[in-house]
């Protein structure tokens, strides 16, 4: 069996040692603009590099948006 994680519902494959930073990379994301929840949980942009994101996770990708 494929071990996954999915990104805001898209599953992806999961690989020993993916971070929440490698995630926001992949995507070509200028990680100065989002926020990033693992589970519900939000992960301030200073720990992207050091946390890892476990198989079965549900990364959440949050960019900003112009309302009124």
């Amino acid at each position: 069996m494929i071990q996954s994680y999915t990104v805001n519902g898209d599953a992806r494959p999961w690989r020993a040692g993916t971070t929440v930073d490698a995630i926001v990379t992949d995507a070509g994301i200028d990680g100065r603009w989002v926020a990033v929840a693992v589970d519900g949980v939000v992960v301030p942009s200073s720990r992207w590099p050091d946390t890892a994101v476990p198989p079965g996770s549900a990364v959440d990708i949050l960019q900003p948006c112009q309302g009124g």
